[in-house]
């Protein structure tokens, strides 16, 4: 499998993405609303996006248990997966040409843009400090495992 460790949309220029909706760059004009993009948690409404993958908008749902794709160019569902966490809380990561690298601090899964499915797992180091979770980061060109003692880099085979 070959990762490149830059995020990436194939809409030139990409839309803004907030609120509910997708704006045209230049103009402002909406293109699209999905309420999928936002979500409503106590401190208010937040950006449910968690990447934009080739032309796929990849959101989590607000108790952090399913993710979905969305076309970027209209808003319209093309998939819904569950997630591969176990703690659905919180994850964060990076994206390469067709997946977004996903952690919750213990595994890495790559999410396919185009359907939903995980195409590779890994296991990451332990953080070293239970107060801190290890993360995953893009730097030069590689993702990087950071602890709180080290990082690591992978390159894209």
């Amino acid at each position: 499998m070959r990762f490149e460790w830059y995020p990436t949309a194939t809409a030139t220029p990409p839309p803004i993405l907030t609120g509910e909706s997708a704006y045209e760059r230049t103009t402002g004009r909406v293109l699209w609303t999905n309420a999928q993009i936002g979500i409503d948690e106590y401190s208010g409404r937040t950006s449910a996006i968690e990447g934009v993958v080739d032309n796929t908008v990849i959101v989590r749902s607000l108790d952090g248990s399913e993710l979905a794709g969305l076309d970027l160019t209209d808003g319209h569902r093309i998939w819904q997966q569950p997630t591969p966490f176990s703690n659905t809380l919180r994850y964060d990561g990076i994206a390469d040409a067709s997946h977004l690298i996903l952690t919750d601090g213990t595994t890495v899964h790559a999410i396919d843009a185009g359907d939903g499915s995980t195409a590779c797992s890994m296991p990451l180091p332990p953080s070293g400090d239970p107060r801190l979770r290890s993360a995953v980061k893009a730097l030069g060109g590689r993702m990087v495992t950071v602890t709180a003692h080290e990082f690591t880099g992978y390159a894209a085979a």
